[in-house]
């Protein structure tokens, strides 16, 4: 606390331009507290991700836990500060802080019984300026950074020790996997860093073919088998997961026979294997040139395998479609699409395609002796 005061009756600073002679080139500034001074902090006992939950990939729901080891009195005022890349998209946390998330796993205490909060501002938001600190001890308050959001716990209660408390921050997840994923928590003046939710993408994605040539004759064309291999950069347990495949228009593919899926690796533990056929929904496919790839479900009572998977993260899933190649093709690397659509979720990515390539304009063999 001393130390804190001399500080503050200290937080004077002179500004001045001098050259590296030493000669001073104008008259020197002083500026009085130009920067808020924190207040003096200690560890928090624990904080942590407890759950993510990916409704919206692109603004994903991250449920955070903390336990405190020294009671946090009222107001009490709790910041979160993202990685670089990370923001908020309302300057007033609409919708972007839970007080009260539904269906809390055990042994963790919602902030508040209500989903309301008193007062809340996100710096760098999306849609408002950066919104100023509110911390109790600010004389003047300063605009926050960009990805740090600050709000009243609510009902103005303070917080005990020997609780895990829990709330939700909804943020804009940066384009691409960010190289930092290290939070910081405040919470009335105790703090912890901690590893982040894993953003959920397609952290790899590429198609091969089997047979890249194009047709030399009108009939019958080629058979190609290319295979399909994509890595998630989360783990999601997901009910009635599906992948599209969206195949372009250069192959063709006549029909149910047409379609393999051989092996599809790890998607689903079911013994008679995954479900492959051509997707009839022109809603999720206009085209209609789509091969939906989705677990093998068994009703309920005949076993014990379902529609809910696991999706890994960084586990590999393969699998293997037929299709028949062009005789002619003026587009020879033509881009494929994959969605992966889970419990709400819809994640979908380009994939970069194959070059088709023609036949040679001659070919002879020449034997090396006679």
């Amino acid at each position: 606390g001393s130390f804190l005061q001399e500080a503050r009756a200290s937080h004077y600073w002179r500004i001045g331009s001098v050259a590296q002679s030493g000669d001073v080139l104008d008259a020197a500034c002083t500026v009085e507290s130009p920067f808020r001074l924190p207040t003096p902090q200690q560890p928090l006992e624990s904080a942590s991700v407890v759950e993510g939950r990916y409704d919206t990939p692109a603004e994903p729901l991250m449920i955070l836990g903390f336990r405190l080891a020294a009671e946090a009195p009222s107001p009490a005022v709790i910041t979160v500060r993202a990685p670089l890349g990370y923001r908020f998209r309302d300057i007033a946390c609409q919708g972007q802080v839970i007080v009260n998330p539904p269906a809390l796993l055990a042994g963790y205490t919602a902030l508040s019984d209500g989903q309301t909060i008193p007062l809340c501002v996100a710096g760098g938001a999306a849609l408002g300026l950066p919104g100023p600190s509110f911390a109790p001890e600010a004389q003047q308050p300063a605009p926050l950074l960009e990805g740090t959001l600050s709000f009243y716990v609510p009902d103005g209660n303070a917080l005990s020790t020997g609780v895990q408390y829990a709330f939700g921050v909804v943020f804009v997840a940066p384009q691409g996997i960010p190289w930092e994923n290290t939070w910081y928590l405040d919470v009335a003046g105790h703090v912890a860093t901690f590893q982040g939710l894993d953003l959920l993408r397609f952290a790899d994605l590429r198609i091969g073919a089997s047979f890249p040539g194009l047709s030399l004759l009108a009939s019958p064309l080629p058979y190609n088998d290319p295979k399909v291999s994509l890595t998630l950069s989360a783990t999601v347990f997901v009910e009635g997961a599906f992948l599209l495949l969206v195949v372009p228009e250069v192959f063709y593919f006549s029909g149910i026979q047409d379609v393999l899926c051989a092996p599809f690796s790890n998607f689903s533990a079911h013994p008679g294997g995954d479900a492959c056929e051509i997707s009839s929904d022109a809603a999720l496919c206009p085209s209609g040139r789509c091969i939906r790839l989705s677990p093998a479900v068994v009703a309920s009572g005949s076993g014990d395998f379902s529609s809910a998977v696991w999706l890994q993260s960084s586990m590999p899933y393969d699998f293997t479609l037929r299709v028949q190649n062009p005789q002619t093709c003026t587009a020879c690397t033509p881009n494929w699409r994959l969605t992966l659509q889970a419990q709400g979720v819809q994640l979908s990515s380009e994939i970069q395609g194959f070059a088709l390539v023609a036949g040679v304009a001659q070919l002879s063999v020449s034997p090396t002796h006679q």
